[in-house]
């Protein structure tokens, strides 16, 4: 979506969330022809700042899920076996959207894609240190992602 924007647009500029790190790389080297209209940050968004563990089901982060960082299962085989590609959780940094919608002036988009999150970060933007700034949103495109994996199976 971001690749069609910013061909689309040739003064757009395009700010990107990605917290997994071996995702984030590949996004990164998809949005090089566009140079500097394009940044990718390295955090996801939701609800608070904080940290959590992200663990992908497949190696195109076509799913995931969470666990709490402080849970041994993030870095250990219990997760490994629910993972295909067999590594390990990450924990990543998750920025809240009330503080990511403070660091931009305007935003005419804001295309919400992150494989299962995608109410989290609804909720993030309708909370109440949020609603001060979500009027410098045009407009939200959501893409929601049902999970496969429910929590007790992990």
């Amino acid at each position: 979506m971001a690749q069609l924007r910013a061909s689309q647009h040739t003064r757009t500029r395009v700010h990107g969330f990605e917290p997994m790190p071996e995702f984030r790389a590949k996004l990164k080297q998809r949005m090089a022809p566009f140079g500097d209209r394009v940044e990718i940050h390295p955090h996801g968004i939701g609800v608070e700042t904080t940290t959590l563990c992200i663990v992908p089901l497949g190696q195109a982060g076509i799913q995931s899920f969470v666990v709490d960082p402080s849970d041994p299962r993030c870095a250990t085989g219990v997760v490994r076996k629910r993972n295909r590609d067999g590594g390990a959780g990450k924990n990543v940094s998750i920025l809240s959207a009330a503080y990511m919608l403070q660091q931009f002036e305007r935003i005419d988009l804001l295309h919400i894609n992150c494989e299962g999150c995608e109410v989290d970060v609804l909720r993030g933007l309708t909370a109440l240190q949020a609603r001060p700034f979500v009027h410098r949103v045009k407009a939200i495109e959501v893409q929601f992602h049902l999970p496969r994996v429910a929590p007790a199976t992990y």
